[in-house]
């Protein structure tokens, strides 16, 4: 499978766009993929973030994710090298408020490379 931004989503600049894949409810659960991203276009804020939610609310209001930011994996800034991968609990712990509460624990370096 292969999903791509729509140029609706795009042009709106949406902070956080995924698809839903039609399977039931389960508890425990091992996710395999091949993920990729890189920034949409110089004209957004997107940065190519790309990941996988899971545990999502039928109504789309809660949801847990990782995601990857495939520019900061080979940045220059280790900081920002620090930050290439985030664990997010949307909508309670979003990824400023974990950074803030427990900086590191949520988030990690990871080599990769945007595309």
């Amino acid at each position: 499978m292969r999903l791509i931004v729509s140029p609706e989503a795009e042009a709106a600049d949406i902070d956080a766009t995924f698809a839903v894949l039609p399977y039931p409810p389960i508890r425990d659960f091992v996710i395999e993929a091949d993920v990729a991203g890189m920034p949409v276009s110089a004209e957004t804020t997107a940065r190519g973030f790309v990941g996988i939610a899971f545990h999502i609310a039928e109504d789309r209001s809660s949801f847990e994710a990782i995601y990857l930011r495939p520019t900061n994996g080979r940045a220059e800034d280790q900081v920002r090298r620090n930050r290439a991968i985030q664990y997010i609990s949307h909508p309670d712990y979003p990824w400023h408020r974990l950074r803030t509460e427990d900086p590191g624990q949520f988030e990690s370096y990871v080599d990769l490379e945007p595309g």
